[in-house]
């Protein structure tokens, strides 16, 4: 598997127009199935780059932080990755 970052080191800041083309260029030349994003970040544009090139989009838990209904629930970092690698089967 390889990470292609959609956009630089700030999350925050949109790609350029330039970015996305080279982007759904990547994305059809190697026949990309799915655009993942994490789970607390804004998915707008992962969602337009995969609706752009027709694929589908998926979310990731980066588990920065546990939230206090998943600590009751028992979950921790091994169940948080064990979810997250259901999500590539």
């Amino acid at each position: 598997m390889t990470q292609v970052p959609i956009s630089g080191v700030s999350a925050e800041s949109d790609p350029s127009a330039k970015r996305i083309a080279s982007l759904s260029k990547y994305v059809s030349e190697y026949n990309i199935n799915y655009i993942y994003f994490e789970e607390n970040a804004s998915s707008s544009v992962a969602k337009t780059l995969a609706n752009e090139v027709g694929v589908k989009t998926a979310v990731l838990n980066p588990i920065e932080s546990l939230t206090k209904d998943q600590l009751k629930k028992g979950e921790n970092y091994v169940s948080i990755m064990n979810e997250n690698l259901k999500i590539f089967v």
